[in-house]
């Protein structure tokens, strides 16, 4: 089977641990704190780019800090071959949209699609 190597295999796991997190729901890193900070995905509201609000991937939340250390692009992508970012509709329907050069796939909290 040509195409998939090792990177598509962690990149859909990725995916997949989106789902999960997804499942419990989105928050803005402005609520994260030290009790809930591995149960959800949040999303650093202060660095929204026309393509929507990236994903924090590091952080430290403590009585004394409550800074984002990385995102999720930062951590998986260090050649810009994909953005994954919290998007919100017209409706505000929030949701995640994975952009490749060639596609997107939008996830949310019932699993994820070519779109």
């Amino acid at each position: 089977m040509s195409g998939i190597n090792m990177e598509t295999i962690k990149t859909l796991e990725m995916i997949n641990m989106l789902v999960q997190k997804a499942k419990n729901g989105v928050k803005p890193f402005s609520e994260a704190t030290l009790e809930n900070m591995d149960n959800y995905i949040f999303y650093d509201e202060k660095a929204e780019t026309e393509n929507g609000f990236p994903i924090v991937h590091g952080m430290m939340v403590d009585e004394d800090h409550h800074d984002v250390l990385s995102t999720l692009d930062q951590y998986i992508n260090s050649e810009d071959e994909y953005t994954v970012r919290v998007r919100f509709d017209e409706d505000d329907y929030m949701y995640i949209e994975f952009q490749l050069d060639d596609g997107i796939i939008e996830i949310d909290e019932n699993g994820w699609y070519v779109a």
